[in-house]
């Protein structure tokens, strides 16, 4: 689909993108009628934070930390979910 994207004139290839932004969105909609709304696991996850943060547990979790020294990464402001040991004085 890419390579199709390239020889297409830049009107169709905006129309293309939001064709793809469409499908992107409706499949969300389509997980969440599924699934149910799950903003549960939400405030779960942000009580989980900050109970660990509280109380200075020190415990691992999935977080955007910079990874800057991480596989390489040397340059730029490069921020990804890794664990990461988060307690009082933050990461």
């Amino acid at each position: 689909m890419l390579s199709s994207l390239e020889s297409h004139e830049p009107i169709l290839q905006t129309q293309i993108l939001e064709k793809i932004h469409k499908e992107v969105v409706q499949s969300a909609y389509e997980v969440i009628s599924l699934k149910g709304y799950m903003s549960w696991a939400i405030g779960y996850s942000v009580g989980s934070l900050a109970r660990t943060t509280l109380r200075d547990q020190r415990r691992i979790h999935p977080v955007s930390v910079l990874a800057k020294g991480f596989h390489g990464i040397c340059e730029g402001d490069i921020f990804l979910s890794l664990p990461a040991r988060l307690g009082r004085s933050g990461v």
